[in-house]
């Protein structure tokens, strides 16, 4: 069960950090802004995997790149919260990193060692609080996407 419990709340809010703000690939034509239009449109088929609940074949480094990218190239007025996004994500990505364990690590939880599911469960409330901060912001790059952009993000 202890192993259980830490992986689900580990999953859950790596899932949550992208699941509210990016789903599914985009849908049509590029409105504006170059580069952030297109980069919002091309970054969004990465985030398809996270409707499937099951973060652990998301290569997170590609998402914190990403998030960096749209978080400098994005419009005023969500410039904040894709830098919000780009912050959760780096903190999820950090505390997976300091308990010493890889997202693809908890596909197989039972191959983790005692010492590093004891670390991810002292990040455990880190990873937690980082993906919970995500929603709103999230919801609004949602909505900026597809009125900017023209791009769906589900």
């Amino acid at each position: 069960m202890f192993q259980r419990v830490v992986v689900a709340t580990a999953a859950i809010a790596v899932g949550a950090a992208a699941l509210t703000a990016c789903g599914s690939s985009g849908g049509g034509a590029v409105a504006s802004s170059g580069n952030y239009c297109s980069d919002l449109k091309s970054t969004a088929a990465y985030f398809k995997a996270f409707s499937s609940n099951d973060p652990t074949g998301i290569d997170f480094d590609k998402v914190k790149s990403s998030f960096n990218q749209l978080a400098s190239e994005a419009p005023s007025d969500v410039k904040g919260d894709w830098q919000q996004m780009s912050s959760g994500v780096s903190k999820i990505v950090d505390a997976l990193d300091q308990a010493g364990v890889k997202i693809s690590d908890l596909k197989d939880p039972s191959k983790l060692s005692a010492d590093k599911l004891a670390k991810l469960q002292g990040v455990a409330k880190t990873i937690e609080s980082a993906g919970s901060s995500l929603d709103a912001p999230g919801a609004r790059i949602k909505a900026e996407a597809k009125s900017h952009c023209n791009v769906e993000l589900s």
